[in-house]
């Protein structure tokens, strides 16, 4: 009788670990979806005002710095020309070369892995269960429901999309700044400006003159001071060495029998931002210097983005082994997973308890039950 008693306690004991279990489990996971969703909308708005204080800065909030002129200055007499390449193609063309290379870059890594983890033993066993070790790579985006169904690689993608845009508005940004707070002349800030103040009235040529109206409007003499640094050598140098290192970094090893592909397209959009630049002073739009510090600038942020974000951002949606840096950022939700572990093992705990009561209270209602007398008969 007491052998059934104790029998009776522990198959109690088990339920109620099992419905704690599941109950514990249940509401961590519900809470690690909310944590996702809110460092997303974090992200999302800290990215919204790195974009409006961008817009700001470019739409003149802060007008940039007054400098004068002297006649004697020939740097700043140059002709008016029609643009080589224009703020809106440059842009739009750097947004989609951009994109299909790390789309095409990620897909090609997640079909490489998942080829050689189907050959391997411990693929063939994932296989088995319907998953590779790109579909088993649990990243943010994998942390929320309504992503379980994305594919890896265009989960990848969309991160290391979004690590572009954020450090293309960071060159933006920090190109502007220099803008505002230089105002530096451009070199046909004459034919921008054309000031009530003609060259040939003046005597001394080496005057410097800072008492002038430009005649061409406030929006043409606002964008005559702002040559320093070049906005289109930092953005075409920030996609380029972007575009560069992401292909050295995430596609180095498998590029197989064609390996001339990878720095084929590597020297293809280093020559198109070289022709960039180049046409700027062509344009008579800015100095050899100018166009120096953007490239310089455009290449430091995109080096800080691809080396020390995109592998990181990338590593946590595919679990690609041998991809250089981000190692120590593969288990942004593996924290999560560690919490759980530990509060359904105290949860246990706890149940186990109970069960010890709930065991002791059988056996005694048990034991009550046999010894008292029968009624029936």
């Amino acid at each position: 009788m007491s052998g059934l008693a104790a029998e009776h306690g522990d198959s109690a004991g088990e339920r109620i670990r099992a419905a704690n279990n599941n109950t514990m489990v249940a509401f961590l996971k519900s809470s690690g979806r909310w944590r996702s969703l809110l460092k997303l909308a974090g992200n999302a708005t800290l990215m919204a005002l790195l974009v409006a204080a961008t817009l700001a800065l470019r739409k003149g909030a802060i007008p940039a710095a007054r400098r004068g002129f002297s006649c004697a200055d020939r740097h700043i007499a140059f002709p008016t020309k029609t643009e080589f390449l224009s703020t809106s193609t440059l842009f739009v063309l750097g947004l989609m070369a951009t994109l299909c290379v790390v789309v095409f870059s990620e897909y090609f890594v997640a079909s490489s892995s998942r080829a050689v983890a189907v050959e391997s033993d411990v693929g063939r066993r994932r296989a088995k269960k319907g998953k590779t070790a790109a579909d088993a790579a649990a990243g943010p985006w994998n942390c929320a429901s309504w992503a379980h169904s994305m594919p890896p690689w265009l989960s990848a993608s969309l991160r290391s999309f979004a690590t572009f845009l954020f450090g293309l508005c960071s060159t933006v940004f920090l190109t502007e700044v220099g803008k505002v707070s230089s105002g530096v002349l451009r070199p046909n800030f004459l034919a921008l400006c054309r000031p009530n103040v003609t060259c040939d009235s003046v005597a001394d040529k080496s005057v410097y003159i800072d008492d002038y109206v430009c005649l061409n409007g406030a929006e043409d003499e606002d964008d005559g001071r702002k040559s320093f640094p070049s906005g289109h050598a930092s953005f075409v140098s920030f996609v380029a060495v972007f575009v560069a290192v992401y292909l050295q970094t995430r596609a180095s090893s498998r590029t197989g029998a064609v390996f001339l592909l990878r720095p084929l397209i590597q020297l293809l959009v280093v020559s198109l931002a070289w022709l960039s630049c180049c046409s700027r002073i062509s344009d008579n739009v800015h100095h050899w210097g100018d166009v120096v510090v953007g490239i310089a600038l455009g290449s430091a942020v995109a080096l800080w983005c691809v080396l020390c974000l995109v592998p990181a951002a990338a590593s946590e949606e595919i679990g690609v082994a041998g991809n250089s840096g981000g190692g120590a950022c593969r288990t942004r939700c593996s924290s999560d997973s560690a919490d759980m572990k530990m509060s359904v093992r105290s949860y246990n705990a706890a149940s186990e308890s109970t069960a010890e009561c709930m065991s002791v209270e059988g056996l005694k209602n048990l034991e009550a039950g046999a010894n008292a007398p029968n009624t029936d008969q």
